[in-house]
């Protein structure tokens, strides 16, 4: 059975690109296996929906943090 991906399923790559190599290490492996996914490095996004907790994510207070859907 192929298993199929929606965009919903997308996951996404949240992290501080002010961070060089903070994040490296799940770029690869998402690479790795192959799956499709997007990075965000914005920090008023990351201030405001990931250590504020004002997003959808759960308050984290250092990036980086991956979220699915």
């Amino acid at each position: 059975m192929a298993a199929t991906c929606m965009m919903s399923d997308e996951w996404t790559l949240i992290y501080y690109g002010g961070m060089v190599g903070r994040a490296e290490f799940l770029r690869l492996i998402f690479e790795e296996a192959g799956v499709p996914y997007k990075e965000i490095g914005d920090i008023d996004v990351i201030k405001h929906d990931v250590i504020e907790g004002k997003g959808d994510l759960y308050p984290h207070f250092a990036p980086p943090v991956i979220k699915k859907g």
